[in-house]
């Protein structure tokens, strides 16, 4: 059985034993931070489906894109677990706030442009006003200081979840994420792709043929390094949460099944 199709089987495994789709969940006080571990590894793995068929489209850029998603959830996932204090799931969960934040201070700014100002002579309708923006700026930043936060937090960086993970994180950062951040950041470096040569005096810059439907070959070992890193990482610290850390949460799931998937895992990780 190829990697490929070895995760496959684990991930309907997951879905159905682990994940349980379409089951109900019932989360007690105190267990908040697991449910937020598990609707983001729920996540990761839609994520990796999405990459695994564009990888099968002949679309290893777009993939690596999706596959950097799937990173940034594993980093996620480890910093939410890896927190007695509870601190990184109410920073966690703060985020939405403090983005809609940077919003609203960016909505500010642009009403001291000039361009703002000739929409409002020429009677134009506008998107938002000054009171609105000012009201909305006050709300956040209430919410955010009630939370424990000052006005100025800044939404999470990647390289502080990853430094922040495990003892790998970093390492992990630096040897995947910002390789992929090129793709999706569409650096220039990356699209030599899509440019045939013609002509064989002329670089592929002077003279070419655009190609949408080449990608490189070479991409598809990052990628599922990526992915199955990410994928069996996250259910390992997971599975430790509810039968070490937690024990009296393995009632919810069937004991058997669990073991079985790990031994899946160590054969795809062993591949």
């Amino acid at each position: 059985m190829s990697k490929i199709d070895l995760l496959k089987d684990i991930m309907k495994d997951v879905e159905e034993d682990f994940l349980k789709n379409e089951s109900s969940y019932i989360v007690m006080e105190e267990y908040e931070y697991f449910r937020e571990a598990i609707t983001l590894y729920a996540k990761q793995n839609n994520l990796i489906e999405s990459v695994l068929l564009l990888m099968e489209n002949n679309m290893n850029e777009e993939a690596m894109i999706l596959a950097r998603s799937v990173l940034n959830n594993y980093f996620l996932v480890s910093y939410i677990l890896d927190d007695p204090q509870k601190k990184h799931l109410k920073e966690y969960q703060i985020q939405p706030i403090v983005t809609s934040l940077y919003y609203w201070n960016n909505a500010k700014q642009i009403m001291q442009r000039p361009f703002w100002q000739k929409l409002i002579n020429e009677g134009k309708s506008l998107p938002f006003k000054e009171q609105e923006v000012d009201n909305n700026i006050a709300a956040l930043e209430t919410a955010i200081t009630k939370a424990g936060f000052p006005k100025s937090q800044r939404p999470l960086s990647i390289k502080k979840l990853a430094e922040n993970a495990d003892e790998r994180g970093l390492e992990l950062y630096v040897t995947f994420y910002s390789e992929a951040s090129k793709f999706e950041h569409s650096d220039i470096s990356c699209l030599d792709i899509y440019k045939e040569k013609i002509l064989e005096n002329d670089s592929n810059n002077q003279v070419f043929k655009l190609n949408m439907n080449k990608t490189d070959e070479s991409l598809k070992e990052k990628i599922m390094s990526m992915i199955i890193i990410s994928y069996t990482e996250s259910f390992i610290k997971l599975v430790e949460e509810v039968t070490i850390n937690n024990p009296h949460l393995k009632a919810a799931y069937n004991e058997k099944k669990l073991p079985e998937i790990m031994i899946k895992i160590i054969a795809l990780v062993e591949t």
